[in-house]
């Protein structure tokens, strides 16, 4: 599963939106501080970094119009921590049997969805992927634009189809992150502080 695709999973309920890639929005910003304010008050202790991830946290990048957030926690256990308060703010969890590091959150009615909720441990290598991917992104003009027409043409192509408009860009995202691993290593880099 990829971040900024939101849930890739086959189970639960199905997607009726169409992949609509938007040109960036300087609003996505405001709208993650305004989300992750709320996500701080709710979970107060209970979360250890919040995040802004996938595309529309890298400037200049075209995605879908849905922010991504990752919220990481010290430990999935005990789960009531993070759990409950995000069920009182009418999200509720999605199973991912693929990636046991990862809690996807969403609230299942709201059209058109406006943000996933990403939860992973604090230190760990789901939290360590995203934040490097986002980093590079935002670091690697070529390759922005090579992803930004990548998801152009997949999404003309699979419009559709959510789940095979992500599986189309998987290969190129495997890539990607195995560059900026590459990127990482040589740059020294480092998650930096906390979005929220």
């Amino acid at each position: 599963m990829t971040v900024d695709d939101g849930a890739t999973l086959e189970e639960g309920p199905p997607e009726p939106e169409d992949v609509v890639i938007v040109p960036y929005d300087l609003l996505w910003p405001h709208r993650f501080v305004e989300a992750a304010g709320e996500l701080r008050a709710a979970l107060g202790d209970a979360v250890e970094r919040i995040d802004h991830i996938g595309s529309t946290a890298v400037p200049g990048l075209p995605a879908k119009d849905v922010i991504d957030i990752q919220i990481s926690v010290a430990s999935f256990e005990p789960a009531e921590a993070y759990d409950e308060p995000l069920r009182r703010l009418g999200y509720e969890q999605l199973p991912d049997p693929e990636e046991p590091r990862h809690r996807f959150y969403r609230r299942p009615y709201e059209r058109p969805r406006r943000v996933n909720i990403h939860v992973c441990e604090s230190g760990g290598t789901w939290e360590r992927r995203h934040l490097l991917f986002r980093d590079y992104l935002r670091t690697s003009k070529d390759v922005r634009e090579a992803y930004a027409r990548l998801k152009h043409e997949v999404s003309d192509r699979l419009r559709t189809n959510r789940y095979q408009y992500t599986a189309a860009k998987g290969p190129f995202i495997r890539e990607t992150e195995q560059t900026a691993d590459d990127w990482a290593s040589a740059s020294a880099w480092a998650p930096g502080p906390p979005d929220a």
